[in-house]
């Protein structure tokens, strides 16, 4: 879970368009994460974590700007309570589903190969980072 959330939010500050972030703004990001799966185990729903399709998604549309986020989550809400849209979504073929995602799987590892830009091939140093 934590090289998932680490990588989802790298790639989603890289698609934003957002200058590299500190240490202490990753960090706060992962407690708030753990934080908040320790908070839906005691209340018994599933845990809470970084959506890889969402990062795709921010990739895919070139979207990266929070009030849009907002708007969405706001949607995201309005919806999740009318019936019509759960049951629109229920009705989409598993192939459909499995598609989209294998797709904004791909966006987040194109960041991922990105970073090979900022390594030095002809350095001999074995640090484990480029």
């Amino acid at each position: 879970m934590l090289e998932q959330s680490t990588a989802s939010f790298v790639a989603a500050s890289r698609y934003a368009g957002a200058t590299w972030m500190p240490h202490t703004v990753l960090q706060r990001g992962l407690c708030l994460e753990g934080f908040s799966s320790v908070l839906n185990a005691m209340f018994g729903v599933s845990g809470s974590t970084v959506s890889i399709e969402n990062v795709g998604l921010l990739g895919f549309t070139r979207v990266g700007s929070r009030k849009a986020v907002m708007v969405a989550a706001g949607f995201m809400i309005f919806f999740s309570v009318t019936d019509v849209l759960g049951a629109f979504v229920a009705s989409l073929p598993l192939s459909i589903i499995a598609g989209w995602s294998l797709i904004l799987h791909g966006y987040v590892a194109s960041v991922g190969t990105s970073f090979l830009q900022f390594c030095n091939p002809n350095s001999h140093r074995m640090t484990g980072t480029c």
